[in-house]
């Protein structure tokens, strides 16, 4: 959640704060991955309603390999109606989610470090 949240952004800054006072609601294993739904406390901000953002955005730029068995992985944050909604995380194809999550090695898509850029053009109304 750290690297999903990471970045000198104001929006950003928002949901490592939401993330600070989640509750975790759920939990559902897929097979192949999992949606981990979190709830925000009202008393947080909507993002939506601070920043020129739209009511449902992602963040879908990180991805991740190891496990035992090691896997190769992606992760969605579900940002819905200005609060944090859920983390997804999905493998590709048919490999299962592994049993242990263990020496994951995380990375951005695409090429180097965070296009914080593109993340945050993406969001905006």
């Amino acid at each position: 959640m750290d690297l999903l949240l990471a970045g000198d952004h104001e929006v950003l800054e928002e949901l490592r704060n939401q993330y600070k006072y989640s509750n975790v609601l759920s939990r559902k294993y897929t097979g192949v991955g999992f949606f981990l739904n979190l709830s925000i406390p009202t008393s947080n901000k909507k993002i939506n309603e601070i920043y020129k953002v739209k009511d449902r955005i992602i963040i879908s730029d990180l991805g991740g390999i190891g496990g035992l068995p090691k896997v190769e992985a992606g992760f969605i944050l579900w940002i819905d109606d200005g609060y944090i909604d859920c983390l997804e995380g999905y493998t590709y194809g048919d490999d299962k989610w592994p049993e242990a999550v263990k020496h994951f090695k995380f990375y951005y898509f695409g090429k180097g470090d965070r296009n914080l850029h593109k993340l945050v053009e993406a969001w905006r109304i």
